[in-house]
Protein backbone atom coordinates (compact mmCIF):
# COMPACT_ATOMS: atom_id res chain seq x y z
CA UNK A 1 0.00 0.00 0.00
CA UNK A 2 1.55 3.54 -0.98
CA UNK A 3 1.44 5.94 1.89
CA UNK A 4 -1.01 8.41 0.12
CA UNK A 5 -3.58 5.45 0.19
CA UNK A 6 -2.83 4.98 4.00
CA UNK A 7 -4.37 8.54 4.87
CA UNK A 8 -8.05 7.44 2.98
CA UNK A 9 -10.36 8.14 6.23
CA UNK A 10 -12.52 5.97 5.02
CA UNK A 11 -10.49 3.26 6.14
CA UNK A 12 -9.17 2.36 9.81
CA UNK A 13 -5.72 1.96 8.80
CA UNK A 14 -2.27 1.91 11.63
CA UNK A 15 1.38 1.08 10.61
CA UNK A 16 3.19 -0.69 13.31
CA UNK A 17 6.85 0.20 13.30
CA UNK A 18 9.12 -2.31 15.69
CA UNK A 19 12.02 -0.19 15.89
CA UNK A 20 13.08 3.90 16.71
CA UNK A 21 14.52 4.31 13.65
CA UNK A 22 10.90 3.09 11.76
CA UNK A 23 9.31 5.16 13.79
CA UNK A 24 11.63 8.31 12.77
CA UNK A 25 11.25 7.37 9.52
CA UNK A 26 7.94 7.35 9.08
CA UNK A 27 7.16 10.65 11.34
CA UNK A 28 9.95 12.17 8.25
CA UNK A 29 7.14 11.24 5.45
CA UNK A 30 4.22 12.42 7.69
CA UNK A 31 5.96 15.72 7.92
CA UNK A 32 7.02 15.80 4.39
CA UNK A 33 3.42 15.04 3.28
CA UNK A 34 2.17 18.24 5.62
CA UNK A 35 0.80 16.20 8.35
CA UNK A 36 0.47 17.26 12.22
CA UNK A 37 -0.40 15.30 15.52
CA UNK A 38 -4.09 15.63 16.12
CA UNK A 39 -2.89 18.13 18.55
CA UNK A 40 -1.08 20.34 15.93
CA UNK A 41 2.36 19.62 16.53
CA UNK A 42 4.86 17.97 14.17
CA UNK A 43 5.93 14.46 13.63
CA UNK A 44 9.68 15.69 13.47
CA UNK A 45 9.28 17.14 17.19
CA UNK A 46 8.08 14.07 18.56
CA UNK A 47 7.75 10.42 17.24
CA UNK A 48 5.97 9.17 20.38
CA UNK A 49 7.82 5.97 19.66
CA UNK A 50 9.09 6.03 23.34
CA UNK A 51 5.55 5.84 25.02
CA UNK A 52 4.70 1.78 23.43
CA UNK A 53 8.34 1.21 21.91
CA UNK A 54 8.19 -2.00 19.71
CA UNK A 55 4.14 -2.00 19.79
CA UNK A 56 3.73 1.67 18.40
CA UNK A 57 1.25 2.13 15.99
CA UNK A 58 0.73 5.05 14.02
CA UNK A 59 -2.75 5.41 12.60
CA UNK A 60 -4.42 7.51 10.55
CA UNK A 61 -6.22 9.94 12.16
CA UNK A 62 -3.03 12.26 13.17
CA UNK A 63 -2.88 9.79 16.54
CA UNK A 64 -0.43 7.21 17.93
CA UNK A 65 -0.98 3.81 19.96
CA UNK A 66 -0.35 0.48 21.53
CA UNK A 67 -0.45 -2.49 18.59
CA UNK A 68 -2.21 -4.44 21.39
CA UNK A 69 -5.22 -1.68 21.13
CA UNK A 70 -5.22 -1.26 17.65
CA UNK A 71 -5.29 -4.72 16.40
CA UNK A 72 -9.23 -4.80 17.12
CA UNK A 73 -10.25 -2.02 15.56
CA UNK A 74 -7.71 -0.88 13.31
CA UNK A 75 -6.33 -3.02 10.14
CA UNK A 76 -2.51 -3.16 11.05
CA UNK A 77 -0.18 -3.19 8.41
CA UNK A 78 4.06 -3.70 8.87
CA UNK A 79 6.05 -0.53 8.21
CA UNK A 80 8.20 -2.94 5.38
CA UNK A 81 4.62 -3.17 3.86
CA UNK A 82 4.40 0.55 3.09
CA UNK A 83 5.48 2.26 0.07
CA UNK A 84 7.39 5.52 1.14
CA UNK A 85 9.47 5.90 -1.99
CA UNK A 86 7.16 8.42 -3.39
CA UNK A 87 8.50 10.56 -0.54
CA UNK A 88 12.22 9.26 0.74
CA UNK A 89 15.45 10.86 -0.24
CA UNK A 90 18.04 8.70 -2.71
CA UNK A 91 19.59 7.94 1.08
CA UNK A 92 16.31 7.22 2.80
CA UNK A 93 15.59 5.17 0.04
CA UNK A 94 19.18 2.87 -0.22
CA UNK A 95 18.72 2.28 3.91
CA UNK A 96 15.40 1.31 3.71
CA UNK A 97 15.98 -0.93 1.31
CA UNK A 98 19.37 -2.13 2.95
CA UNK A 99 16.83 -2.94 6.27
CA UNK A 100 14.51 -4.94 4.76
CA UNK A 101 16.84 -7.20 2.60
CA UNK A 102 18.41 -7.85 6.28
CA UNK A 103 15.08 -8.34 7.68
CA UNK A 104 14.51 -10.73 4.66
CA UNK A 105 18.07 -12.82 5.05
CA UNK A 106 17.38 -13.21 8.59
CA UNK A 107 13.82 -14.57 8.27
CA UNK A 108 15.11 -17.05 5.59
CA UNK A 109 17.65 -18.13 8.51
CA UNK A 110 14.99 -19.15 10.82
CA UNK A 111 13.44 -21.84 7.80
Amino acid sequence: MTIDKFWDPERKLAIHTSTKEQAELLCRVFNRMGKKWMAGSSYIEDSNWDVFEENTCYLNNNKFSDIDREEENYFVLEFGEIDLDKYLTETEKKERKEEVSTFTNNDEKDL
